[in-house]
């Protein structure tokens, strides 16, 4: 298994340490993209790991906050959908675009946590 697959479950399961530990010692891409195209931070927005996501975006290397997964998605996209505010709004404060829709063209804007949670 690649490292970045190592990565994806620890950010997947919140688990800070690991992924401390992992991402200081392996120089792999924190973009890696797994079989559904979900990255570490898509995971971790997904799964509502405040502390994970903000470990992942504050580490050297640059975190592509607008990658897609399979579906369209994007970490701003799951932090909505599962309605994990404080992940909405790290994502946005690093850069995440408000505007972005889904492959089914549904808006973050669509959410009532979103319009709850965003000064936009």
């Amino acid at each position: 298994m690649e490292m970045g697959a190592y990565i994806i479950e620890a950010a997947k399961n919140g688990h800070v340490k690991i992924l401390q530990d992992w991402m200081s010692f392996y120089k792999t891409s924190i973009n890696f993209q797994d079989e559904d195209g979900m990255t570490a931070v898509m995971w971790t927005c997904k799964n509502g790991h405040e502390k994970a996501l903000e470990l992942i975006l504050s580490c050297d290397q640059k975190c592509d906050v607008e990658m897609r997964d399979n579906h369209g998605n994007t970490a701003l996209l799951w932090a909505v959908k599962k309605n994990h505010i404080k992940c909405l709004q790290t994502v946005l404060a690093h850069g995440a675009d408000p505007n972005v829709a889904d492959a089914e063209q549904v808006k973050c804007c669509f959410f009532p946590g979103f319009r709850k949670a965003c000064p936009y």
